[in-house]
């Protein structure tokens, strides 16, 4: 109970980022932004970004509230990104996932077919 009160005092949100393309793009940028001005407005938000390792992603927006984990990739549904989503989600106590990409949103999809994962939500830009 006492870890439960204080949860309460002191609540904090643990976001999932995923990303899952080889190519930096719209997704990243937007995953750059959250991560660089989350913490400004919502202190008490913790963000994750699971990205693939091919991809050249940019530190540069890096904070200590701010996980940056590269997963291997090889293929589009490779199970070794599955088995990084499930292993984070369970770890790292996300309460939420945002997908950025349909690649991520696949296999979020599988991990969510092998164990029960936060709910997600996708976005994606696209022109």
């Amino acid at each position: 109970m006492q870890n439960i009160e204080k949860h309460h005092r002191h609540p904090e949100l643990t976001i999932l980022h995923l990303s899952a393309v080889k190519k930096w793009g719209g997704g990243e940028k937007h995953i750059e932004n959250l991560c660089r001005e989350l913490p400004s407005v919502a202190p008490k938000i913790n963000n994750i970004v699971l990205y693939n390792r091919k991809l050249r992603f940019s530190k540069t927006f890096y904070t200590k509230k701010t996980d940056i984990i590269p997963a291997s990739l090889g293929f589009k549904l490779d199970p070794r990104f599955v088995a990084k989503i499930i292993l984070i989600c369970r770890r790292k106590e996300v309460d939420i996932v945002h997908i950025h990409d349909s690649t991520a949103l696949a296999l979020y999809i599988i991990g969510s077919q092998i164990t029960p994962l936060p709910p997600a939500v996708f976005s994606k830009k696209t022109s």
